[in-house]
């Protein structure tokens, strides 16, 4: 998987009525490409389709942008009034993967907003994998975005959730994987897998470690304890004979890149970094990621999606 760190756009949000009237700032999170296999499962809305603000959606709900948004194809700053919400069986521009409560992680809106913007990155990435489970699956062209809210809204009109989302424009269906239909083996496997993905994620943003030395030995520590928690993960549970072996290999390959890591967050030298965290990346980039998933039935095509934090 290849990892492209680019910068957060803002789009604006102004809500009608009551609590609504607050000013929301929607930040694109991630572009999120994967190869699309097999018809999804529709779930339908009971009701029929209604105009919502985007503050009242929850996880499940499929909507449609209206009218009464307007976004700059070129940078991606406009105004968004409310969506139309629809039964995920009909075609759709997004659906809501969670909702995650930032109240709970402060009393008070961040003295820097950024810090809150990491933050909803981070949580959304985290539900869109425990909802999507399957990462490969998500069609290709997909944007997985986020709706916080601004400083006025947090203070004024007590808004705190943050709505994750992931967009496709004229999608049909689910993105959603009950782990009760994937069953054990494959739900097991793509939690190890899921978990080392989020923390991958938070690649620093400065692509060599001059001038980032701390945040390139920070990430090397994460990365370290993800690739070591995914072969203690992938151990611990009893594959059917056929998978056992790819999944063998996986191990391997984790436990090397965890060892390199491991040397680049010892490092005492930008350069020596760079090179360690280089040949890591080499050792995950040719991991056997397709033949476990195809061992376990899951999607087998990784077109190296390109991540935008």
């Amino acid at each position: 998987m290849i990892i492209g760190r680019l910068a957060l756009k803002d789009i604006r949000w102004t809500g009608q009525g009551g609590r609504h009237e607050a000013l929301w700032a929607i930040r694109i999170n991630a572009a999120v490409t994967a190869v699309f296999v097999g018809g999804l499962v529709a779930i339908s809305l009971p009701g029929g389709s209604d105009q919502v603000a985007v503050t009242d959606l929850k996880a499940h709900q499929c909507y449609v942008l209206t009218h009464e948004h307007e976004i700059d194809p070129h940078n991606g700053i406009g105004t968004l009034d409310k969506v139309r919400r629809v039964g995920c069986g009909s075609e759709h521009d997004g659906e809501v993967v969670g909702v995650w409560d930032a109240g709970r992680a402060w009393s008070d809106y961040p003295d820097d907003q950024e810090t809150l913007e990491s933050r909803a990155s981070q949580e959304c990435d985290r539900l869109t994998h425990g909802y999507a489970r399957d990462f490969w699956r998500i069609p290709d062209g997909s944007t997985e975005r986020y709706f916080a809210p601004t400083r006025s809204g947090w203070r004024y009109s007590g808004i705190h959730q943050v709505v994750c989302s992931v967009e496709s424009n004229g999608a049909k269906g689910t993105l959603y994987q009950d782990p009760a239909v994937l069953g054990p083996h494959r739900t097991a496997y793509l939690d190890a897998e899921n978990a080392l993905d989020i923390v991958r994620a938070q690649v620093p943003d400065s692509p060599t470690a001059d001038g980032a030395m701390s945040e390139w030995t920070v990430y090397a520590v994460h990365m370290a304890s993800a690739e070591e928690a995914m072969v203690r993960a992938l151990k611990a549970h009893q594959w059917p004979s056929d998978a056992a072996g790819p999944i063998a290999q996986v191990e391997a390959s984790a436990q090397r890149a965890a060892a390199a890591w491991t040397k680049a967050d010892g490092d005492r030298e930008p350069n020596a970094v760079d090179r360690d965290a280089k040949a890591a990346e080499a050792i995950d980039a040719a991991t056997p990621y397709d033949a476990a998933r195809g061992s376990l039935h899951l999607t087998v095509s990784d077109p190296a999606p390109v991540r935008r934090v």
